[in-house]
């Protein structure tokens, strides 16, 4: 694939949302060939993610075609984050379908997550779908005041979030409505928007059952990117 990691002319929106004032980076236009990662997807060898609670499919992707991206990125996110431009990072990347229905999913995909709980890993998300698929929320969980998940914070959140699947009055999707949690920030989705933040943020995809789809052209796909100082590895 080429061509799909030029970042086009456009400002970049840095939010700092929540009573945590936690970075979030905005890009929209932010590929310069989505179209050709649409294609790529229908292509890619989706499967149910080993040990995740991913409501759906994951297609890994080679660092190679993900690097150049964040590459162009490192200014934004030095800026953003504090991460330097000239650390190292290492990658992780997949194509992402949202296809489980909600009255499949466990309690646990019913309530917002976190991705790790490093401050430093990054988390990177491109829509590669239409804005009626729903965007990301950030969530503050009520019992704690948590918005985002470190190391000190986990054994602590795991406690009062399992206490709190007893609210769960009905088997939807994580939004608004989820009981024991605040929706305080939310992104559209929109074709080539990317956003960003920190993986140990409390957040969920805003999904509704009826835009559920496996087809890459018409279903909820996203570019998802994970990156992580490291002083080795695979690099951009």
């Amino acid at each position: 694939m080429t061509g799909t990691s030029r970042m086009a002319a456009q400002a970049i929106d840095i939010r700092r949302i929540g009573t945590e004032q936690q970075p979030l980076l905005i890009m929209d236009n932010a590929l310069a060939d989505p179209v050709a990662w649409v294609r790529l997807a229908g292509e890619a060898p989706f499967q149910s993610p080993p040990g995740g609670y991913y409501p759906g499919l994951n297609a890994p992707m080679a660092p190679s075609l993900v690097s150049p991206l964040v590459h162009r990125l490192r200014p934004a996110i030095e800026q953003a984050f504090g991460f330097p431009a000239t650390q190292d990072v290492q990658l992780m990347g997949y194509l992402a379908l949202a296809t489980a229905p909600a009255y499949t999913l466990q309690p646990i995909q019913r309530v917002p997550h976190y991705d790790a709980v490093d401050q430093d890993q990054l988390s990177i998300l491109c829509y590669l779908c239409a804005p009626k698929h729903g965007g990301t929320g950030f969530y503050r969980h009520d019992r704690t005041g948590f918005e985002t998940i470190d190391a000190a914070r986990q054994a602590r959140f795991r406690v009062e979030r399992d206490a709190d699947y007893g609210k769960l009055k009905t088997s939807r999707h994580v939004g608004p409505w989820t009981e024991g949690y605040t929706l305080f920030e939310a992104v559209p989705a929109d074709f080539n928007r990317l956003i960003m933040y920190r993986s140990n943020a409390l957040h969920s995809g805003l999904l509704t059952d009826e835009t559920l789809s496996a087809d890459p052209e018409t279903g909820r796909l996203t570019l998802n990117i994970f990156i992580r100082p490291t002083p080795r590895g695979n690099t951009a």
